[in-house]
């Protein structure tokens, strides 16, 4: 695979849907050199903990990227829930 990096890792590894993002480092964290740093964490349903980290500009794609993720999982999670919702708005 040529050009893998963290983003390119990060896509990888959230293609499957047993995987899901558990904390994100804030956005525009930058260590004592001055270098950008991302960190994700992502968790496998089957127990496996994964750890992308990146720097500088890199950093801050994965940061963006990291958190479309995020978005789309919580998104998922209302959708799921929704019919719920609907169901107890019906019983009233």
């Amino acid at each position: 695979m040529s050009g893998l990096n963290s983003v390119n890792a990060l896509g990888e590894l959230m293609q499957s849907d047993d995987k899901d993002i558990v904390k994100i480092s804030p956005k525009g964290y930058v260590l004592s050199n001055g270098l950008n740093y991302c960190c994700v964490e992502i968790k496998s349903i089957d127990g496996a903990d994964y750890l992308v980290q990146a720097y500088g500009n890199e950093a801050i794609e994965l940061h963006e990227k990291a958190t479309i993720f995020k978005s789309s999982q919580r998104q998922d999670i209302v959708l799921s829930l929704n019919p719920i919702y609907e169901n107890d708005k019906n019983r009233e």
